[in-house]
C-alpha cells in the first residue's frame, strides 16, 4: 500500500499536465491543461493564422501565427508568435507564448491537429 502511494505522489510531481506557476509547458491543440495550486484551466481552442515563412524558404518577413487560448471554459485568449500581442493577461495571470510547433515546411500543409504551444502562466 505504501509503494501505492509512493507511485502516485510521483505521478503528480512529474505529470506535465499539470505545470506549476511560472513553469513553461505545452498544450497541444484541443487538451486542456490544469495549472497545479490553481483554479485555472488553459486549451489551445484554435490557430486561426500561421503565415511564419515555410523553413528552406526565403520570405520579405519572418511572418506571424495567431493562436487563441480558451480559459477556465469560457474566456479566449489571441497570441501572437511574432507580433503583438505575445503576452496577455486574464484576472491576476499572465499567459506568455513562447512558441509554437510545428514549424512550417511549406504553406498551407500544417494540420490543426498538429499544432502545439509552449506557454508560461505566471501572476
Amino acid at each position: 500500500m505504501v509503494v501505492i502511494v509512493w507511485v502516485a505522489a510521483c505521478h503528480r510531481v512529474t505529470d506535465s499536465s499539470r505545470p506549476g506557476l511560472g513553469e513553461k509547458f505545452t498544450v497541444k491543440f484541443g487538451q486542456q491543461v490544469l495549472i497545479r495550486s490553481e483554479a485555472l484551466t488553459v486549451k489551445l481552442d484554435s490557430v486561426t493564422d500561421d503565415s511564419r515563412c515555410p523553413k528552406n524558404s526565403e520570405c520579405f518577413w519572418a511572418g506571424n501565427a495567431r493562436i487563441v487560448l480558451e480559459v477556465n471554459g469560457n474566456s479566449s485568449l489571441a497570441l501572437n508568435t511574432y507580433l503583438e500581442p505575445k503576452e496577455a493577461v486574464f484576472h491576476n495571470y499572465q499567459f506568455k507564448l513562447v512558441d509554437l510547433q510545428p514549424y512550417p515546411e511549406m504553406p498551407g500543409q500544417t494540420k490543426l491537429n498538429d499544432y502545439a504551444a509552449e506557454l508560461i502562466v505566471t501572476k
